[in-house]
């Protein structure tokens, strides 16, 4: 997706590694190339696009590096109807590490960056799987799910009423303690530099992994995994909240018509959608 003129640039069926292969194969069949120009790529933190990134948006040691690289100053984001996000930012050429320095030859590799929203839900995943789980002991979180998850300025009149109701003292819920971890987590995007930003992410590591939320502890695992995609968010700041936003008008399109007889066809209605075509001029008598 070209994100200034916020038009879909390249649409492909998929959620795995295939996905950014088709990318890289149509990149390159259009004069690019995928393995020395790709910067950075925003994605979630799915095994299968990490891995298809380190295959087909990489160099490798067999592969010769080309000693001049065609410059690429657009930023395209391949959108994919039903399928994960990921946003691919190309930079320029004489900046790329995998240009030739006297003998000695750096291979280039994009920065991978994890999508604010996608780290997020799991930490929401964490809370709510702590939460069905007290549920079975604590009758009063039934029903509670979304009191917990929605974001506090989206509730309603009586959701807070009923959040305000759960997260007192007296009721000591372990729902309350996972989501004060969640909420301690979401403030690492609010700081104003990556420096301080790591540092308050290792001290939050540090406490949750003693918080005896099993969940709340997976998550501290899943982040310190995945740990330098979520610091280099701070330096970018790249967003997948055009293209989910995209991946919307998409999905009610293909609500509308009942379905499509096949994944050309309703590629093509993504690009009708959202590419913002040249269509021509239909002129009446």
């Amino acid at each position: 997706m070209d994100l200034e003129q916020r038009r879909v640039m390249f649409a492909t069926p998929g959620r795995d590694a295939e996905t950014v292969k088709a990318f890289a194969e149509d990149l390159a069949a259009h004069g690019g190339a995928p393995k020395t120009q790709i910067a950075r790529v925003c994605c979630d933190m799915s095994a299968a696009f990490v891995k298809g990134i380190g295959d087909h948006l990489a160099e490798h040691e067999e592969e010769e590096t080309p000693e001049e690289e065609t410059a690429a100053g657009a930023v395209v984001e391949p959108a994919q109807p039903a399928s994960a996000a990921v946003i691919v930012q190309a930079g320029q050429g004489g900046d790329s590490p995998g240009a030739l320095s006297g003998t000695q030859v750096e291979l280039h590799r994009p920065q991978i960056i994890f999508d604010r929203f996608h780290v997020v839900a799991k930490a929401n995943e964490a809370v709510d799987e702590v939460r069905r789980a007290e549920s079975k002991i604590r009758p009063e979180l039934k029903q509670s799910r979304y009191v917990w998850l929605k974001n506090e300025s989206n509730l309603t009149a009586k959701q807070r009423e009923k959040l305000t109701w759960l997260t007192r003292p007296s009721m000591q819920l372990k729902t309350t303690r996972a989501a004060r971890w969640r909420d301690d987590f979401n403030e690492f995007y609010n700081k104003a530099s990556a420096e301080e930003a790591e540092t308050y992410l290792k001290r939050w590591c540090y406490g949750a992994k003693r918080s005896r939320l099993g969940p709340v502890k997976e998550f501290v695992a899943t982040v310190e995994a995945h740990w330098e995609g979520i610091i280099a968010w701070q330096d970018n700041q790249i967003s997948n909240g055009l293209l989910e936003g995209t991946n919307s008008l998409v999905q009610a399109a293909k609500r509308r018509a009942r379905g499509y007889r096949s994944k050309a066809k309703m590629i093509t209605v993504v690009y009708l959608i959202a590419g913002k075509l040249p269509l021509p001029e239909i002129h009446t008598i």
